[in-house]
């Protein structure tokens, strides 16, 4: 399964080998932003905007979990691989992890890591956080927030970082178009 932004800014689940849609129309918030993906379960699909992160049941299309941004303004959230935790960045330089059972953050405030954040994913074994940041990618323990290693780029990664399957190596993309892949 896939999912599909459409020029409306409403959103299709589409069936991966059949292209046809397997989803109600979904009709996202017009302030959130161009993409959609669906969550490790397949179960929801995510959008997130400057305001907050919206989820959508892939069933009933009816939306499900909210995040409010709360003063801040959003520019990436990932799900863990299990389900249970949204990363969210932020465009001033916070990095927080909010639970999907209680909405409550699982550090005492958002963590200021940078000038600007501009994408968050979990590695495949839900434990660390890889942050593009204006000047690297900046890897992070999920449940204490604890800064690990930084992948130093010298320029902006403004597209999502993404551990490899198998959680050994960190890749992302930088503003020179450059493909930067670290062990």
């Amino acid at each position: 399964r896939f999912a599909v932004r459409l020029e409306d800014n409403s959103i299709l689940v589409c069936d991966a080998e059949t292209g046809r849609p397997v989803s109600p129309v979904i009709h996202a918030p017009e302030k959130s932003y161009p993409y959609a993906y669906l969550t490790p379960d397949g179960r929801s699909v995510v959008t997130a905007g400057r305001d907050g992160i919206w989820f959508w049941d892939v069933a009933t299309g009816k939306p499900g979990f909210t995040l409010e941004a709360a003063g801040r303004v959003i520019s990436d959230a990932d799900v863990s691989p299990d389900n249970t935790l949204v990363a969210i960045t932020s465009l001033a330089g916070q990095v927080g992890v909010v639970s999907m059972a209680d909405n409550k953050s699982l550090w005492p405030k958002p963590q200021h890591i940078a000038v600007q954040c501009w994408g968050v994913s979990f590695s495949p074994d839900g434990r660390m956080l890889a942050v593009a940041t204006d000047t690297g990618v900046q890897l992070m323990d999920v449940r204490t927030g604890k800064l690990g290693l930084f992948l130093r780029v010298g320029d902006v990664v403004n597209t999502r970082p993404r551990f490899t399957p198998d959680g050994k190596r960190v890749i992302a993309l930088s503003r020179d178009r450059f493909l930067r892949v670290w062990n």
